[in-house]
C-alpha cells in the first residue's frame, strides 16, 4: 500500500470512531440487514435458474444426439434404390434402338 492509501484508510477509520450515536444505529441497522439470511424463494430462485438451464441444455444434447445417423453419409444405396430411376430407358427401348439406326440414313 502506498502512503497515501494508508493516510485515507486511517482518516476514514479514525472518522468512523467518531460518528454520532444516530447515524451510528442506522448504520448498525442496515449492516444487520443486509446479512441478514434471504428468504426461501431468493435461495430457491438463485438455484432453478442455473438447475433449469442445464435440464434444457441435457435435453437438447440428447435429441441431437437420438436423430442423427451415425452411418447416413456412408450408407450405399440398396439394389432396387439404384436402378430405380432407369426404368423408364429400358421401357423405351425400341424406340432408341430406332433413332440409332435412323439416324445413318439422315442426310444433311
Amino acid at each position: 500500500m502506498s502512503d497515501f492509501e494508508k493516510t485515507i484508510q486511517s482518516e476514514l477509520q479514525d472518522s468512523e470512531l467518531h460518528l454520532p450515536p444516530d447515524i451510528n444505529e442506522q448504520l448498525q441497522t442496515i449492516r444487520r440487514a443486509a446479512l441478514a439470511t434471504p428468504e426461501p424463494w431468493w435461495r430457491l430462485r438463485r438455484i432453478l435458474w442455473p438447475t433449469t438451464g442445464m435440464a434444457l441444455a441435457s435435453l437438447v444434447a440428447v435429441v441431437l444426439i437420438l436423430n442423427t445417423d451415425p452411418g447416413a453419409d456412408n450408407r450405399q444405396p440398396a439394389a432396387n434404390e439404384k436402378y430405380s430411376d432407369n426404368f423408364d430407358l429400358y421401357e423405351n427401348l425400341d424406340f432408341y434402338y430406332w433413332l440409332a439406326t435412323g439416324e445413318n440414313d439422315v442426310r444433311g
